[in-house]
């Protein structure tokens, strides 16, 4: 179960349902309560059939205001329906009536007017009576940071017990608390990803600082983390280099490819492509996938090293071998060119075919026009469109433009002028400039439009404006200019 705990309350008493959760979490008893646990754009019915469903028992919070809320009645109704222990705590010396007569007259219940903090403690004695809570087995518990760490680590990776991560992050708390580093860093961690807790970024970066502060290298590339994403903290891509350089300096891999990273593209520090591919180098040569692709891109493009296309070939093998979806598409690109390696069509489809299946738009562009010109495989117009249209529907522009064409010719689909200028005009929103010759052309000639010469020259003059030479004979055959 992920709660212990369900709080059932009106709004009017949220004050003290808020009092009454934190005590229980004081005393490690987990609870949900509406107003903090559902996120928002959530449908609040869901989630609070979805609560009772992951909590052992109820609390309740009762007064007049609760009695006036209908609301609530389905949730006492649900927890009855299960057989689900109710204890009932009145802040008010009010009768139950209507729904909550019917479900709680018979059931136990703590006076607890006029002054409810005061009857905190004998709420949780009860509360752990019914859940069957051994208080001298919890006072035994052990102090020492490790210990507890380790137990969370059992929880977290169902280790000798049930999974169950709100456990988990229960036994960090304890180790973090006593400022066990990993343990911080892992309850950061859980923040950082709703796991056994509500998503708290906020909280997240609280953790991954003090474990960080410490020296701990994971944590230390996590709150780097949360600076070049602004997230719990406002964005900083400085503060993301230096927290990043920290952990690189311990050797942590993927600290130095993200602070390679920083040095190429000159976020929070000075553009530097020599150093970035010292930290690429220094992260690839351990193995991480992602920094092998960046070295090879380094190779490929010569930035920060001499332009070397083995170079470049040899370490988006390395990478595409671990299934880095950028790298499997480079890798086929090599191939599909013959840079860096003996120029082989069918290595090329290989390759791009890996990073096509995991859903990388630019592979399935590539693999769409091996498909089309039957290169390394037999040509098959019908394939060519199935990957340009998934290319496409991810925003790809080539793909966009290239199944346009499909279907101003009728390759591999039935010929559709109308669907061509749809898919041509998506490209040519983007910039692309034989997508904004084929705009144009489709106007000009009153294909899947209707003819419109205004439009025409609107769409031609910007393929042309980029240099595309088709567009210029077009604007010229018109009369028109630049």
């Amino acid at each position: 179960m992920k709660y212990d705990v369900f709080i059932s309350y009106s709004s009017y008493d949220q004050k003290v349902a808020e009092g009454v959760c934190a005590y229980l979490e004081q005393h490690h008893i987990r609870c949900f309560v509406a107003y903090r646990d559902i996120p928002k754009g959530v449908v609040w019915a869901r989630a609070i059939v979805e609560a009772l469903e992951e909590s052992r028992m109820m609390v309740i919070v009762f007064s007049e205001n609760f009695n006036r809320s209908e609301q609530v009645d389905r949730e006492i109704e649900l927890a009855s329906e299960d057989h689900m222990p109710i204890l009932t705590f009145r802040i008010a010396d009010d009768a139950f009536r209507g729904a909550k007569k019917y479900y709680l007259k018979n059931l136990n219940w703590i006076d607890a007017f006029p002054q409810p903090e005061r009857c905190f403690g004998e709420l949780c004695k009860n509360v752990k009576q019914l859940l069957g809570i051994d208080e001298e087995k919890e006072t035994s518990e052990p102090e020492d940071a490790q210990t507890l760490y380790e137990r969370g680590e059992s929880y977290y990776y169902g280790e000798g017990v049930t999974q169950d991560y709100a456990e988990a992050v229960r036994w960090y708390r304890k180790a973090a608390e006593l400022g066990h580093a990993q343990a911080q860093n892992d309850l950061g961690y859980c923040y950082d990803n709703g796991q056994g807790v509500t998503k708290n970024y906020a909280e997240a970066v609280k953790w991954y600082r003090k474990a960080a502060e410490q020296g701990y290298y994971a944590a230390q590339y996590s709150l780097g983390n949360c600076y070049n994403n602004g997230q719990g903290v406002t964005q900083n891509h400085a503060e993301a280099v230096k927290w990043f350089r920290k952990a690189a300096e311990q050797g942590y891999d993927a600290a130095q490819n993200d602070l390679g990273y920083s040095y190429l593209y000159g976020e929070g520090v000075a553009q530097n492509y020599a150093e970035a591919v010292k930290w690429f180098r220094k992260a690839a040569e351990q193995g991480d996938a992602d920094a092998q692709y960046n070295l090879g891109f380094c190779y490929k493009n010569g930035k920060g090293v001499a332009q070397n296309y083995t170079e470049a070939a040899k370490w988006f093998r390395k990478a595409a071998e671990q299934g880095q979806i950028l790298a499997q598409n480079n890798l086929g690109y090599c191939y599909n060119n013959g840079q860096g390696v003996t120029q082989n069509y069918a290595e090329a489809v290989k390759w791009y075919r890996k990073a096509a299946e995991q859903g990388y738009n630019a592979a399935q562009y590539n693999l769409g026009c091996c498909y089309k010109y039957g290169e390394g495989v037999t040509k098959n117009l019908a394939e060519a469109v199935k990957w340009y249209r998934k290319a496409a529907e991810q925003g790809d522009d080539a793909a966009q433009n290239s199944l346009g064409y499909c279907y101003i010719n009728g390759d591999g689909v039935p010929q559709n002028p109308t669907e061509a200028t749809k898919w041509f005009r998506k490209a040519a929103e983007q910039g692309h400039a034989s997508a904004q010759y084929n705009l144009g052309y489709c106007y000009n000639n009153g294909q899947g439009v209707t003819k419109n010469h205004a439009e025409a020259v609107k769409w031609y003059r910007k393929a042309a404006e980029q240099g595309d030479t088709d567009a210029l004979e077009a604007l010229k055959k018109l009369g028109e200019t630049l």
